[in-house]
């Protein structure tokens, strides 16, 4: 093939990946949830995949259908929500999109009804945690927790232990509490995408849920889960480069996808096989089309599928849950309130200022003082309390309710 021809090849793969995402436009405002928990016995020891793949199955009698790899039972389809369990063991709870946060809080509540009884049952509960407690006081090693089996995970495994140094970590004991939002526009969704990205440190610690019995001793007091992504791999975590560019476009987030290695491919039916070709190298092959498990295979703060999902939260109960739910609709779907965003982070220019407000909020929580120039940084509390009284002016008075759960002060 031609240097030509090849170049031609490129604009068209990456052209699919930028299609895929413009085809999610949508003049909706829903917020869907994914939500993820630690199965533990009373020692905080995490079940086994035996257990919890007895727990899923007695589960699914009361309704839904179990989802397979192989022999293996992995996750669970209902009508308003999805069950798959993650790495170590983690069940993660994937609610969908929802208008209403009523609505989203009456799907948690039916799926605690089924699972928790059958859970306790088997001598465990379900607890949320960012990270998980013993590996946070050090008294476990994230290697003790085994993954379950799983090629997905068992690959990404192999690749991140040359990635970076937390990727045992991040896959084994972290739990998140991720909110996707609707865009009208792929200008809409970049301007959305850019605040997401800038409030990240700050969404972080708002939703900070540490086990408070002591961190291992590299890590600093706030931000735990932050630095765990923040060193496992740099090409699919954090902040791509340059994506804070005020000319940056859906283009560019698919090039960068593009170029970059992918870990896990599928086969023609649909097996997981290893791999650390780029995904140009894999869709240069006529067999291989793109397909969306190419975009989860990339974990960036903010992300983009057909929606805009924001993933910098760590698992929290439910009442904080929805508080989450309910700050990140009343921030994204009012113009005028993303027109304050814009004047108020004006001087964020590019991922490395997002970093530094990171670094500065992991030493001095609510006291950082975060995005200013020339001494004129404000402290994070007084961005917390802009974001809460926004977000509150933009809700019904019944939604506002479930702020009060996720205030910090």
């Amino acid at each position: 093939m031609s240097d030509i021809s090849k170049m031609g090849k490129d604009e068209a793969n990456i052209n699919k990946i930028v299609d895929y995402i413009k085809a999610g436009a949508s003049d909706k405002q829903t917020i869907g949830v994914e939500l993820e928990h630690f199965i533990v016995d009373d020692e905080l020891k995490p079940a086994s995949y035996d257990i919890l793949k007895n727990i899923l199955l007695l589960a699914a009698k009361e309704g839904g259908n179990v989802v397979f790899e192989g022999d293996n039972a992995i996750g669970l389809q209902t009508t308003d929500y999805a069950i798959s369990l993650e790495p170590a063991c983690q069940l993660e709870i994937s609610i969908n999109p929802r208008e209403k946060i009523s609505d989203i809080e009456e799907i948690y509540n039916s799926f605690i009804k089924v699972w928790e009884p059958i859970i306790k049952a088997a001598g465990f509960h379900m607890i949320t945690k960012g990270v998980h407690p013993l590996v946070e006081s050090g008294l476990c090693d994230p290697h003790d927790f085994p993954l379950i089996p799983k090629k997905r995970y068992e690959y990404m495994d192999k690749y991140f232990e040359k990635s970076g140094k937390h990727g045992v970590f991040m896959m084994r004991a972290t739990g998140s509490t991720q909110v996707s939002i609707d865009y009208i526009n792929e200008a809409d969704a970049i301007r959305k995408y850019h605040f997401a990205c800038v409030l990240s440190p700050i969404f972080a610690l708002i939703s900070q849920n540490q086990s408070h019995k002591g961190i291992r001793k590299e890590w600093e007091k706030n931000l735990l889960r932050c630095a765990i992504w923040n060193d496992t791999d740099k090409v699919r975590c954090g902040y791509f480069k340059d994506s804070l560019n005020r000319s940056y476009t859906f283009y560019d987030y698919a090039k960068h996808i593009y170029e970059s290695p992918l870990i896990v491919g599928l086969d023609k039916e649909g097996k997981a096989f290893y791999t650390e070709k780029s995904v140009k190298e894999l869709l240069m092959d006529e067999e291989r089309k793109f397909n969306e498990h190419i975009l989860s295979m990339f974990f960036p703060n903010v992300r983009f599928k057909q929606y805009i999902e924001i993933r910098m939260a760590d698992a929290m109960p439910k009442d904080k849950m929805l508080g989450y739910a309910a700050l990140i609709k009343g921030l994204f779907y009012s113009e005028k309130t993303l027109c304050r965003l814009r004047k108020e982070f004006s001087s964020v220019r590019n991922e490395k200022d997002i970093y530094e407000a990171e670094e500065a909020i992991m030493k001095e929580g609510y006291d950082a003082h975060i995005y200013g120039r020339l001494g004129k940084a404000k402290k994070c509390k007084d961005f917390v309390e802009m974001i809460f009284e926004e977000a509150e002016s933009n809700l019904s008075i019944e939604e506002q309710k479930y702020l009060q759960a996720l205030k910090p002060f």
